[in-house]
């Protein structure tokens, strides 16, 4: 069924209306058999099972009412992420931003280490969820005061009142997460977005505008192997703000490639904008 995960509802006549998760595999053995990788199917378990806990108390009362002047304000301005994983009203944002920062406290309580749930928060970062490490914090309040607050109902009020505080704040936000992500000032020798590449050049750098961690990572383009002309990473050069990448190119040939988000962070833990580069040779 692919690695797509269903919610799927049934409404029995005359009785309560029940939800079933249908979790996607798309990975196998040479038998065919489905296999559980511990590492991404134990999170994503934790997170299906956690909206059961969690979407239907956005429904009571007038817990909706009282969001949605606030989560309107920030869907929109996340929109365009948030749509393209299929998330389309403000609504799924909350209830995904809930779960999501809990199972991230779910890994805190199971002694994950500090790499592994800095790594899970920059994920949901990439995601658009930019407060995901205060929302967090914020279910760290309700963990440590079960007595005050001893369901998640009773703790909503504070949900509700985080997302207010947000809201008017949340474009500055957002455009200082933006501004400290890295970006790609250029391409050593001048090649990025040119017609008229020389196909003998056997390497390139790519130069940021920052210093960069450790840890790279490079997709082919929409046009395929045929047309990605790296053959080897040799590393970062120039005190990190660049990277040496080899290449094997044919005249007349139209290439291109993509530095992703995934790998690729600046010396203080922000993803790079992750860059398209194109080009033809001559």
């Amino acid at each position: 069924n692919g690695g797509g995960n269903y919610g799927i509802k049934t409404h029995p006549e005359k009785q309560k209306e029940t939800v079933n998760a249908v979790v996607g595999m798309s990975s196998f053995d040479k038998d065919g058999n489905a296999i559980f990788d511990k590492n991404e199917f134990k999170p994503l378990l934790i997170h299906e099972f956690n909206h059961s806990f969690i979407n239907y108390i956005l429904e009571m009362g007038d817990n909706k009412s009282k969001l949605e002047n606030s989560a309107k304000i920030i869907y929109e301005l996340v929109k365009e992420d948030m749509e393209s994983q299929a998330y389309t009203n403000w609504e799924i944002m909350i209830n995904e931003s809930l779960v999501r920062a809990s199972v991230v406290r779910y890994m805190i309580d199971n002694k994950y280490s500090q790499k592994e749930i800095n790594e899970e928060i920059s994920i949901q970062e990439k995601r658009k969820f930019l407060w995901i490490k205060d929302l967090v914090e914020l279910l760290g309040k309700y963990d440590s005061n079960r007595k005050q607050y001893p369901t998640l109902e009773s703790f909503y009020p504070e949900i509700i009142s985080f997302y207010d505080q947000l809201a008017p704040k949340f474009k500055t936000f957002m455009n200082d997460y933006e501004k400290n992500q890295p970006k790609v000032l250029s391409i050593s020798p001048d090649i990025w977005n040119k017609n008229d590449v020389d196909p003998s050049i056997k390497e390139i750098i790519v130069n940021f505008d920052r210093e960069m961690a450790e840890g790279s990572s490079i997709n082919l383009g929409s046009t395929g192997r045929e047309h990605f002309p790296l053959i080897k990473n040799e590393g970062f050069v120039n005190n990190h703000k660049g990277i040496k990448l080899l290449t094997d190119m044919k005249p007349n040939t139209e290439y291109e490639f993509v530095l992703t988000d995934n790998k690729f962070k600046s010396k203080e833990g922000y993803p790079l904008k992750e860059t398209v580069i194109k080009f033809k040779t001559k």
